[in-house]
């Protein structure tokens, strides 16, 4: 599994990628280590690409990463988009995007329609 982030200030976009398998632990390092990066804000916007990974996830599990997510993002005005392609993702994360109540989440299947919702030029990124 590979998880990683930049941060582009300039933009106002996180962009993070998680490839391969992809667990709880290793989600919640991910959102962890991002919400104690000193460049991180959560006025800023997100953009998740999944389109390669296979998140490996159950229920109650969504719960637990919807937590913390909110925990990191709480206080924000910033939008993430959730780039998908799998039937399996796509319907866990309509159940996270469902639940959001820090923050507006949309899922998106291509980055130009995800960067067009969140405002963020693409020539910027």
């Amino acid at each position: 599994m590979s998880y990683d982030y930049s941060i582009s200030i300039d933009a106002g976009l996180i962009r993070e990628n998680l490839e391969g398998d992809v667990s709880y632990e290793q989600i919640e390092s991910g959102l962890l280590r991002l919400g104690n990066d000193d460049r991180f804000h959560p006025d800023l916007n997100s953009l998740v690409d999944m389109r390669d990974c296979n998140l490996d996830l159950d229920l109650a599990v969504l719960a637990k990463i919807q937590s913390i997510f909110e925990s990191v993002f709480k206080g924000g005005s910033g939008r993430t988009a959730l780039l998908v392609d799998s039937p399996k993702n796509t319907a866990l994360m309509m159940l996270f995007q469902k639940n959001a109540s820090v923050r507006t989440v949309a899922l998106f299947s291509t980055e130009e329609k995800a960067l067009e919702w969140l405002r963020v030029p693409a020539a910027e990124v």
